[in-house]
């Protein structure tokens, strides 16, 4: 398998609107070689107020060598023009939890988006 380059941008808080909620811009890209990117189930939303919704994700095996944050972060893969947003905070496997030859420390970074 070969890993490919994605785009990263992360929010940047930039002041509060007029009813003091937070106004939040994007960074400029960042490229990260290497990740794996796997599509995802197209899913049917279950959110009631949505019922035309749907949820379009990727599961995206994140190298070590890139340890930075994802909290908030969209993500952007090859041949998709949509930037898709890194659910939760992941992180990598703690040190001593996987055996050899296992011992990768690869974040598994789920990303999605929902439309409707």
């Amino acid at each position: 398998m070969r890993g490919v380059d994605v785009s990263v941008r992360s929010p940047v808080a930039s002041g509060k609107d007029a009813l003091g909620n937070a106004i939040v811009t994007w960074s400029k890209p960042r490229t990260v070689s290497d990740v794996l990117v796997q599509a995802g189930a197209t899913l049917n939303s279950v959110e009631s107020n949505r019922p035309q919704g749907t949820v379009v994700a990727y599961t995206c095996v994140w190298p070590k060598s890139d340890a930075s944050s994802l909290r908030g972060c969209q993500v952007m893969v090859p041949g998709d023009t949509a930037w898709y947003s890194v659910v939760g905070d992941p992180k990598a496997t703690p040190d001593g939890q996987m055996a050899r030859p296992f011992r990768i420390r690869n974040r598994i970074v789920e990303v999605a988006m929902k439309d409707g």
